[in-house]
């Protein structure tokens, strides 16, 4: 029997879907307009229509009202979302991911191998000489995004479509991978107590942050319940016949500093141990200074402070001992001269 022979907008379709699993068409990329691709494709626009129309019931891509027509952006949300959820629920299969990229990885490498083009090899070599090196002052946010590139070029040279968008979908969240540097002694091959011990820094310790967050909390309404009160005094200028208030807000100068400190504390202890939530590790984003660097730079700001603080309040000091200038004093009015200070009714 005679095969029945494709209609043109389906092969059109097939073209522009192979556009989009080769990359050549990003998620949330816009396509180009109707006139460049009939003619790119040599075709009438009315079948370019209807592939478009194909690939929009297939929710391959989008169209908007006035803006054109765009692949769609959550192409890979159905690969994302239940690795995801698996691992935002179970901390412990986080490092799964470790195990699973290395099983990427080197697929990816063997059928680079096999199938890679010199246009592959060209670009794979262009981001090997890319990658920074590993030494101590690199930043450690530019090696693991320069790497993570070079592996989706890797993946793409391996003409495995599959494994390119698996890969594409999983980057963001190899940051977990990362929390084996502060643990084990090779992160390649992990030891099941290493692994624990890793899984155990995403386990937050609640005491501090429940008490820091509260207290912070309640210095916060002290502040808003102390100056209600004072403007309730002031306004009835009763402020100055109530000691007992004042040497309250005397006694509370540094509670604002704090306060301020817990909300930091708060933020900083309550956020570990990422200094990017799944992404970077707070122990793979450190500075590549030596000891003495910090130090010197502390000691340095310590003494510049503490000189403008010490010319401040000697000159606070001096001022205060010298008293009002006497040029400057208003004497009361004509009316209130010689009058008497009333008593008390």
């Amino acid at each position: 029997m005679r095969q029945q022979r494709k209609k043109l907008a389906d092969v059109i379709t097939e073209q522009l879907e192979s556009m989009i699993l080769d990359g050549s068409l990003l998620a949330g990329q816009k396509l180009p307009p109707e006139r460049e691709l009939a003619l790119k494709f040599d075709v009438s626009r009315p079948s370019l229509r209807e592939a478009i129309g194909n690939l929009q019931a297939r929710g391959l891509v989008e169209r908007k009202q006035g803006g054109g027509t765009f692949v769609n952006r959550n192409l890979n949300a159905a690969m994302k979302d239940p690795l995801m959820d698996l691992v935002s629920k179970r901390p412990e299969t986080q490092f799964d991911l470790l195990e699973f990229r290395h099983a990427l990885e080197g697929m990816s490498a063997y059928y680079a191998a096999l199938r890679g083009q010199p246009e592959d090899i060209d670009a794979l070599t262009q981001a090997l000489n890319e990658l920074p090196s590993p030494h101590v002052s690199e930043s450690k946010r530019g090696q693991a995004e320069a790497l993570g590139q070079f592996y989706i070029i890797m993946a793409r040279a391996s003409h495995n479509e599959l494994a390119r968008l698996t890969f594409e979908a999983l980057k963001d969240n190899l940051g977990y991978a990362m929390l084996l540097d502060t643990v084990a002694q090779d992160p390649l091959a992990p030891t099941e107590i290493e692994l624990d011990q890793a899984a155990d820094l995403l386990i937050p310790n609640i005491t501090p942050l429940f008490w820091s967050f509260r207290l912070m909390v309640a210095l916060g309404f002290f502040f808003i319940l102390a100056t209600g009160y004072a403007f309730y005094l002031s306004s009835r200028r009763q402020i100055t016949q109530n000691p007992r208030f004042l040497r309250v807000l005397m006694y509370s100068w540094p509670l604002p500093w704090v306060a301020c400190e817990l909300g930091w504390f708060v933020a900083e202890y309550g956020r570990q141990p990422w200094i990017i939530d799944g992404v970077l590790p707070t122990a793979n984003a450190v500075s590549g200074l030596e000891i003495w660097q910090v130090a010197a730079t502390l000691l340095g700001f310590t003494v510049l402070y503490g000189v403008l603080i010490y010319i401040e309040v000697r000159l606070m000091l001096k001022t205060i001992a010298q008293g009002p200038d006497s040029t400057q004093l208003v004497a009361p009015p004509a009316s209130m001269q010689g009058a008497q200070p009333a008593l008390g009714k």
